[in-house]
């Protein structure tokens, strides 16, 4: 039989710098093209249906008010859990 012989294993090779550099400019259009999406008014799916909103640890309602809107928006009955 035929010794197997395990390979030598490679390194992980390190992301480029130039995508490091990028960053903002990418984070800056993702922020752009999820505020556009956000305008659009959404399609009206809710039929009143109610839905109750929980905030994460540690926060409030408040921070749910984007979501809550959006949500009252495509036809939904949004409620804060308090």
């Amino acid at each position: 039989m035929a010794e197997v012989v395990p390979s030598p294993k490679k390194r992980p090779r390190r992301p480029a710098l130039s995508l490091l550099a990028s960053e903002p400019a990418r984070a800056t259009l993702e922020a752009w093209a999820a505020l556009m999406q956000w305008s659009k008014p959404p399609n009206q799916v809710g039929a009143g249906h109610t839905v109750v909103l929980f905030p994460g640890l540690g926060t409030d309602g408040l921070t749910l008010w984007p979501l809550r809107r959006h949500l009252e928006r495509a036809g939904f009955r949004a409620l804060d859990w308090g």
